[in-house]
């Protein structure tokens, strides 16, 4: 029967007497259909799918894009020459669902893959998604609904690893998608270069298209310089909090740690970053310039490590030579954005102490998250170790993130005579505080610069080390009570601002956390007068 003839859309009279399993079938028909948009239909929104033998995860990938909660798309799979069942997978889709389209290329790698997908692009918003993939259901919506409303060249949003039925964080999350940040600049938000993967984001397609121009092709890391020109050269791009790609792990034959193995995979490392170090050097400012630098230690090379340790005198020699370069690229300003043991290992590399190196590996690896540290002229740094002798202060200072302040609320109590006790914990990261310390407090008005200072009392908390799951430092000293008068407080919105000083150590920020279960989830309620 031609789909012309089947009109369970608009004679609901003739369906209305069917038996209801009948009418049930009948909907979903009509469902169906109305996702399956004819080859003339020009979509919203475009995905290209590069598939290169990957029979045993395209299904999966491809189900989850035809479970969008957004459904005007078109997704072009373009199969790279595989030599597996992907051809047969994608074409036992194409035929269940118009929407999807596949082209045959021989094999020419990602980079020229992804090209030739943009090539019979359609749709207004184009995005990218890797075949052994999945996209969580309202990705494409919520990114589809901010450009709308933004009128941004992309958005991006968070990504999250994915094995075995479980998820969890990239090592950029809790830096870059911490809150949504709608038209902005690289300039306004550096950081956001630390999120470069290419599949979690949606591009307007004529800025792609004019403004970016494609992939390189037959190298690793192929998406690392576009990605990198698009953040330089758009007007504004959006960051979202929102999930938007489930990004597998995978222990095959082509696992990562396999491919950076070779000497050709660490080359192509190095080719594209000396490509991005001439953009960022002709387009972008000092600003930018520092955090693409802190980067490439802090994220780029460190997976390269494990195998020099147990690879040739050669390629240790390039990994060396490597390092040397960016650390004489990094400013103070670069290097006070790479954490410590990345610091660490980078100087050691490139000093070409691999012994080491090696004992570095397993110290870091044992204190998961931060060394144990000392006070030294104001600044917190990873304490001597054997295979630190020698190291720069500037190597060993703790990076800003690590050494933030952070702080929670516990509970919110309210008195008999109309004013709220707020108390909770306050410390700064790697600052060993196991005595009551001297603290400031103040409410501050989000959207002025209108302050009302707060009488603090500090007491001593173990519950405050067991919060913040830290082996480096005590934070025992971090308690503190302050009592609001709500009466006191004008209109409008006010945020818990608290400031700590000790041993040279300064460090202030608002309150962003609450005890699950206590208290305090009361507070937004309460200041919000």
């Amino acid at each position: 029967m031609d789909r012309s003839e089947l009109q369970l859309g608009h004679d609901r009279p003739l369906v209305s007497h069917l038996p209801e399993p009948v009418k049930k079938a009948a909907r979903r028909a009509r469902k169906r259909l109305r996702a399956q948009q004819p080859v003339s239909h020009v979509p919203v929104l475009s995905v290209v799918i590069p598939a290169y033998n990957v029979e045993a995860y395209l299904g999966e990938c491809l189900d989850s894009l035809l479970a969008q909660k957004f459904t005007d798309l078109e997704v072009i799979v373009v199969d790279d020459g595989s030599t597996d069942g992907t051809h047969s997978v994608a074409s036992a889709f194409a035929r269940q669902d118009l929407r999807i389209t596949v082209l045959h290329q021989s094999n020419s790698g990602q980079g020229i893959a992804r090209n030739l997908g943009v090539e019979h692009a359609r749709g207004e918003f184009l995005a990218f998604i890797d075949a052994d993939d999945t996209v969580p259901p309202r990705a494409f919506a919520r990114m589809v609904e901010t450009l709308r409303q933004t009128g941004s060249d992309f958005c991006v949003g968070s990504a999250r690893r994915m094995a075995n039925g479980r998820f969890r964080p990239t090592v950029w999350d809790q830096s870059v998608h911490t809150r949504d940040r709608f038209e902005t600049t690289i300039a306004e938000f550096p950081l956001a270069m630390q999120d470069i993967i290419a599949c979690n984001r949606m591009f307007r397609t004529e800025f792609w298209r004019e403004k970016v121009g494609g992939f390189r092709g037959r190298r690793a890391y192929e998406d690392h310089v576009p990605m990198l020109t698009a953040y330089v050269r758009a007007r504004r791009f959006d960051i979202l909090s929102t999930v938007t790609y489930n990004w597998r792990i995978r222990e095959d034959l082509s696992s990562t740690s396999q491919q950076k193995a070779s000497i050709d995979n660490l080359l192509d490392r190095i080719s594209v970053k000396e490509e991005a170090n001439q953009l960022l050097l002709r387009e972008a400012s000092p600003t930018v310039y520092n955090m693409w630098v802190a980067r490439a230690l802090d994220i780029d090379f460190p997976p390269f490590i494990e195998s020099a340790l147990a690879g040739s005198g050669m390629y240790r020699g390039i990994l060396a030579t490597t390092y040397r370069t960016f650390l004489g690229r990094a400013t103070p300003e670069a290097l006070a954005d790479v954490r410590v043991s990345q610091k660490a290992r980078a100087w050691l590399a490139a000093e070409e102490r691999w012994e080491d190196l090696h004992r570095a590996q397993e110290y870091f690896l044992a204190m998961r998250k931060l060394p144990t540290t000392q006070v030294e002229d104001g600044a917190i740094v990873a304490e001597h170790q054997v295979f630190l002798r020698g190291a720069p202060h500037r190597i060993r200072e703790l990076s800003a993130v690590e050494s933030r302040f952070d702080g929670v609320v516990d509970h919110v109590t309210p008195m008999d005579d109309g004013r709220i006790r707020i108390s909770g914990w306050a410390l700064v990261r790697g600052l060993d505080m196991p005595d009551p310390s001297g603290l400031e407090a103040w409410l501050v008005e989000t959207d002025s610069v209108r302050q009302i200072p707060l009488a603090v009392e500090t007491y001593a908390d173990p519950q405050a080390t067991i919060w913040a799951r830290d082996r480096s430092a005590r934070y025992d000293g971090g308690g503190f009570r302050v009592t609001v008068d709500p009466s006191g407080v004008p209109q409008g919105q006010w945020q818990l601002r608290i400031q700590i000083e000790q041993r040279g150590v300064t460090r202030a920020g608002a309150l962003h956390h609450v005890v699950t279960g206590g208290s305090a989830a009361r507070l937004i309620t309460t200041l919000a007068v």
